[in-house]
């Protein structure tokens, strides 16, 4: 019967040999309930660290992409520098725009994940469960994500000299 292996296994010295059942050892499966418990939880794990590393290759192209913005815009910048634009307006431009496409890119993921998700419930004929907390978090973390990645570009394209950004 299903789950019985633990029982068996405890019985089976004994009744294979009485009279030293301690010579006998019975390997059993683990209990179905924390076997499964192990398999989700390293299921879980898995997928966490995916994410992170998703997450890192996402920074890494969301800093590349505003670095490659502030060097094709550098004339921009030093005409609104020759304006009167302090550092601190270009700096938060730049962190602004990167927040932009951190938020942009969370969304889109979200929502192809959502899609991706819903479509494989529907063909398995599973019932579709969303925690809230998750589709909140995952435009925060975008957010979060986006702002930290333009802090790097953004603090080079304030510190570039209006002379500087001027000339071709």
């Amino acid at each position: 019967d299903p789950g019985a292996a633990q029982l068996i296994g405890r019985q089976a010295p004994i009744a294979l040999r009485p009279d030293a059942p301690d010579r006998i050892q019975a390997l059993v499966p683990p209990d179905p309930v924390t076997l499964r418990r192990q398999v989700s939880g390293d299921v879980t794990a898995l997928f966490l660290a995916l994410s992170v590393l998703a997450l890192l290759i996402g920074a890494v192209a969301i800093t590349n992409a505003t670095l490659v913005s502030v060097m094709e815009r550098r004339s921009e910048i030093g005409l609104r520098r020759a304006l009167g634009a302090k550092k601190s307006h270009i700096w938060l431009q730049f962190c602004t725009e990167s927040a932009g496409i951190g938020t942009g890119a969370a969304i889109i993921g979200l929502s192809i994940s959502v899609i991706g998700v819903s479509i494989a419930c529907a063909i398995n004929h599973l019932v579709l469960t969303l925690n809230p907390s998750v589709l909140l978090a995952a435009p925060l973390i975008g957010l979060t994500t986006g702002a930290l990645s333009g802090v790097l570009p953004a603090t080079r394209a304030a510190r570039t000299p209006p002379s500087i950004s001027l000339q071709a």
